[in-house]
């Protein structure tokens, strides 16, 4: 060190300088931490998010479960009802014994049981054959497509499961209600749509007139093949049928068609006159033996008329929903 420095001044003297290397650190460190509270927190947010689900999942199974058990239990009652109901017609038509001569009864004290007539039993039959659940192969099918929304649907697959015997007990029913039940192919098929286009009335007589058709629009089954003018329905095919039926009044007289059978009255369809053509019409539900006649009448055709042309305002329509 020279003297002509210090002398001038030129070096000065000072304390060391310190670098403190923790300012540089800490901000990482904070950034650490924020990273790790942020991924602790959503970690948490999705757990008890999970466990939600969890519980509303578990609720849903238990109530569709408790559902489930309420329907198969109903359903047993039903079933052993409606054996109770069809068992005791038939143990006392089986021992209601054997036909007795109405001559025979004459010269006796006490006449003997009698057999029911044939339309007893042939109710008695259909009973005995219609030991069927209220809910049948589709009604099993609408209640897996529930089970399946529900989520229910997977205690099929898991054996062992407190409502497997359950589903189980539910799927021996439907197979039990798919028993003596006729399937598409032997259902027998009767449907038929008759239409008029000529006026009917109105006449000079007030008896009741049976309205004819003069065209058969449709007729599955063969009702009507090779009738001319057809006007009377003549069951074969025992069952239930919807009839339905519509016509159109004249000008100046009021419609009054009522459907008939077997020479009583049903239902009828009123349509009244004004300024211009009233329409009418109705619908039956009706259960039909073998040997029954369904057919319309104009009521008073000295009061009453109908009308029609090219556009078929007069129909009778008539569908067999299924075999009994």
């Amino acid at each position: 060190m020279s003297t002509d420095k210090l002398m001038n001044g030129d070096l000065t003297f000072g304390r060391p300088v310190y670098v403190d290397r923790r300012a540089h650190a800490r901000p990482a460190v904070q950034i650490a931490c924020a990273v790790g509270v942020i991924f602790s927190v959503t970690a948490m947010v999705v757990v008890l998010l999970q466990n939600w689900q969890l519980k509303q999942r578990l609720v849903l199974l238990e109530t569709g479960n408790d559902k489930l058990l309420e329907r198969v239990a109903s359903l047993e009652v039903l079933t052993e009802d409606k054996l109770f109901w069809i068992k005791s017609p038939m143990d006392s038509t089986e021992t209601s014994g054997p036909v007795v001569d109405n001559t025979e009864l004459k010269n006796r004290d006490q006449p003997g049981p009698l057999l029911p007539d044939s339309t007893s039993q042939h109710r008695v039959k259909r009973a005995a054959n219609s030991v069927t659940l209220p809910f049948g192969v589709r009604g099993l099918q609408g209640y897996l497509v529930e089970m399946a929304e529900r989520g229910l649907l997977a205690l099929l697959v898991l054996p062992g499961h407190p409502a497997q015997w359950v589903v189980t007990a539910a799927m021996e029913l439907a197979l039990l209600g798919r028993q003596d039940r006729p399937g598409p192919k032997d259902q027998m098929a009767v449907a038929f749509t008759l239409t008029r286009k000529t006026e009917l009335g109105p006449v000079s007589t007030s008896a009741d007139l049976t309205v004819t058709f003069d065209h058969v629009l449709t007729d599955v089954g063969g009702s009507f093949t090779g009738v001319s003018n057809p006007s009377f329905f003549n069951v074969e095919h025992p069952g239930v049928y919807q009839f339905s039926f519509s016509a159109l009044s004249q000008v100046t007289k009021s419609a009054f068609v009522k459907l008939m059978k077997n020479g009583q009255f049903q239902l009828s369809m009123w349509a009244g006159y004004g300024p211009s053509y009233g329409s009418g019409s109705n619908t039956a539900v009706l259960e039909l033996e073998q040997g029954d006649r369904v057919w319309l009448a104009l009521r008073r055709p000295d009061i009453y008329a109908l009308h029609s042309n090219i556009w078929r305002y007069v129909s009778f329509t008539g569908v067999l929903l299924y075999s009994t």
